[in-house]
């Protein structure tokens, strides 16, 4: 049994003895019966927080006002939250009034599908209330419950349907598929930042296709994007993809516009990255400049990007290239502007640098050896016939 469990356990433990129920639920128990492995645990109880509070020494509150303390035990952070029981929703989001409860199945019964209501002792023992092992069995995603009111009281539970379906294989149970399509408009109500998380753990996902041709079956990638052209394209290919290719997929078919999002950065400079280079490189080719500069992982998702619009293959092209390349880093070429600048006064400054990227892009496709002496006398070469336009 690995480390974490038996924290876990540990925790479920010193709860019971205290006089309170307490399991393993959610993901933990889901895929621990899909022999899958998780790294992190959730567990439900009847005790309250204060109660909770008193039994552990470390403690903190990340959820203090739904019932729930993150336990900090063996170097491991356990999510502890109250049994609790909820009234109506706002902003077809979140519960706006909650209620501890001493019921179980009261708290189950407000999760979102099937296959996350599964809790288990510190024995082993699986208790199911709503059929989830069926489901898991079935390879099911259903909501407890009606679908519609469920969607209705949280809209990124529809996003969370597909984004299970593209980690674990499933199919939508037909009553949530319907349902998912019904109240698709809602997903408007939900924050972007929050759609925009599952989409990243959707599009990533080893089943991806297969939540794609769902949203496409029942409209939602349409309602979603406001186009579902890209979807298409990603859901009908035979090629995996990541979360940067699909959004440079989206920026490429349907002009998505990546600024209108809340992505990092980094994640944003990433798609942008390759779309720059699937214009660059689209029924062109990869030279060994474009490696250089945007970089082994960049190029081959361009390459992802040309070859689900159609292009041929360059993977091993671009690997080739990567292997073969003689220098990393601008700073490896054997000549700096300064030197040529010394070497060769000009009338124009400009061809200074104009120069030092001929010499870069000569020293990458192996026209010339990167040494100082050989640099200095292809930059007369290329200066004399510049100075000479000039």
């Amino acid at each position: 049994m690995d480390k974490l469990r038996e924290t876990g356990e540990r925790i479920l433990r010193r709860l019971e003895e205290a006089g309170h129920e307490a399991y393993f639920v959610g993901g933990f128990v889901r895929d621990f019966l899909m022999g899958r492995i998780t790294k992190d645990i959730d567990i439900t109880t009847s005790a309250r927080p204060d109660d909770v509070k008193k039994l552990f020494s470390r403690t903190k509150e990340t959820g203090a006002a739904f019932g729930t303390l993150t336990v900090l035990e063996g170097g491991f952070a356990f999510e502890v939250t109250t049994y609790r029981s909820e009234g109506r929703y706002d902003n077809h989001r979140h519960p706006g009034e909650i209620a501890f409860s001493d019921s179980l199945e009261a708290d189950l019964s407000r999760r979102d599908f099937t296959i996350n209501q599964l809790v288990m002792d510190h024995e082993g023992r699986v208790k199911d209330h709503f059929d989830g092992r069926k489901d898991l069995e079935k390879g099911l995603i259903r909501t407890i419950g009606d679908a519609g009111k469920r969607f209705e009281e949280d809209a990124l539970r529809m996003l969370r349907a597909f984004r299970f379906q593209a980690v674990l294989g499933f199919s939508l149970e037909e009553k949530t598929a319907r349902a998912a399509g019904e109240k698709r408009h809602l997903i408007h109500e939900i924050s972007i930042e929050r759609v925009q998380d599952e989409l990243l753990k959707l599009l990533s996902a080893p089943h991806a296709r297969k939540a794609l041709r769902t949203m496409l079956e029942i409209s939602f990638a349409q309602t979603l994007f406001g186009s579902d052209k890209a979807v298409s394209v990603l859901a009908g290919s035979r090629y995996r993809f990541d979360a940067v290719t699909a959004f440079a997929i989206m920026a490429v078919v349907d002009g998505l516009d990546i600024e209108e999002w809340r992505f990092s950065k980094s994640f944003a400079a990433k798609v942008e990255t390759v779309c720059s280079l699937h214009e660059a490189t689209y029924q062109k080719g990869f030279t060994p400049l474009h490696v250089f500069e945007k970089g082994r992982r960049a190029s081959e998702r361009a390459d992802r990007v040309n070859r689900l619009l159609g292009d041929a293959n360059s993977r091993e092209k671009i690997r080739e290239i990567d292997k073969r390349l003689p220098i990393r880093e601008r700073a490896d070429l054997a000549v700096k502007g300064g030197d040529i600048a010394r070497a060769y006064p000009v009338k124009n400054p400009e061809n200074i640098g104009k120069t030092h990227e001929e010499l870069l892009r000569a020293v990458l496709e192996g026209r010339i050896e990167n040494d100082k002496e050989s640099l200095l006398q292809a930059a007369a070469r290329i200066l004399e016939e510049k100075e000479g336009k000039d």
